[in-house]
């Protein structure tokens, strides 16, 4: 199909023209010249916002359409380097981001391919730094970490590990890592620095993910606070187990850990102590025996809570916060 006016509007970056055309035939925004780009591919190349959103405004689905050469109106405005572009699209049709050349690369590896790190920067941005896309893997096998390192693109290498949690140890079809490849390629002055990156990020992710899992451990043992507002113990099924009183009034938490009964603590959201409320948390340890809400005249809270906890040393301090917290303020 030839070119029709639109194209030649698209390219050139005649707005009114563009408005013009699209409110005669609205259609026209489907159509493709010889090389199958169409009004939008031509567009977003040029870096032609407004144009842009007017032809988005027409069809969005257009943005998932590919070219002659395999390529979306999003791949190139990411090859090209057009941030406010980019923007856009993603804007209009955030699942414009999931589309793959026809050579099966991710619009994350052209901007590593075409060393556009600013481009790369507001992809990731605008998809809230979605985890799904920053392992995807080319038709080698390659990762976007993998192309920055065999193209020694500090700044983006450096970008992707302190900003995404990409695999720093996933292989390729050849089944190398980064870092081998970093190893097989000639050496310059840039080579330590990637090797410090990537040894930094492997340290980091391996942190990150130990954290992840005491927080999920921990999650698991202090699942929510169920506040009571009557004072009668109450009989609960045998699968919680255990149900330990705090002694204090609190907001319910979505996690229970340390920072975030420190938050809560510390923004003043814990009352004082003898409002008649109980909190119980159900932990899968021994069952204890419910204990009323007014402590024993003998016993404190602090000693009650270590006689009866089997539990981590940061669940502990978490606990104990609250409660001397309490104390504190009583």
């Amino acid at each position: 199909m030839p070119e029709n006016p639109l194209h030649t509007a698209a390219l050139l970056g005649h707005l009114e023209f563009t408005k013009l055309l699209l409110g005669i035939n609205p259609g026209l925004s489907k159509s493709v010249n010889p090389k199958g780009s169409s009004a939008l591919h031509l567009a977003s190349a040029k870096g032609h916002v407004n144009i842009v959103k007017e032809l988005v405004s027409a069809d969005s689905s257009m943005c998932f359409k590919l070219d002659g050469d395999g390529r979306s109106p999003l791949h190139l405005a990411a090859i090209k380097g057009r941030t406010v572009v980019l923007e856009e699209l993603l804007r209009a049709e955030p699942e414009a981001a999931a589309v793959l050349t026809g050579g099966g690369e991710s619009c994350l590896h052209l901007c590593v391919k075409y060393n556009r790190l600013e481009a790369m920067k507001v992809f990731l941005q605008c998809l809230q730094r979605d985890d799904r896309f920053v392992d995807w893997k080319d038709q080698e096998g390659n990762t976007a970490l993998h192309l920055a390192v065999a193209k020694k693109q500090i700044e983006i290498v450096r970008y992707l590990l302190e900003n995404t949690r990409i695999e720093t140890d996933a292989r390729n079809a050849n089944g190398l890592t980064a870092l081998d490849l970093l190893l097989q390629s000639p050496g310059d002055l840039r080579d330590l620095e990637i090797k410090q990156c990537l040894d930094q990020g492997s340290a980091s992710r391996t942190e990150r993910n130990k954290s992840m899992a005491l927080k999920a451990d921990i999650s698991k043992t202090f699942r929510s606070f169920t506040i009571q507002t009557d004072y009668a113990p109450k009989q609960y099924p045998q699968e919680t187990q255990a149900h330990r009183l705090v002694g204090q009034e609190a907001k319910c938490f979505d996690d229970c850990c340390l920072t975030a009964c420190n938050r809560c603590i510390s923004s003043g959201a814990l009352p004082t102590r003898g409002c008649g409320r109980m909190i119980f948390q159900a932990t899968p340890i021994a069952p204890l025996d419910l204990i009323n809400h007014t402590k024993p005249d003998n016993l404190s809270w602090h000693t009650l809570f270590l006689q009866n906890t089997a539990i981590y040393d940061l669940q502990h301090h978490c606990i104990l916060s609250i409660i001397e917290h309490n104390l504190a303020t009583s």
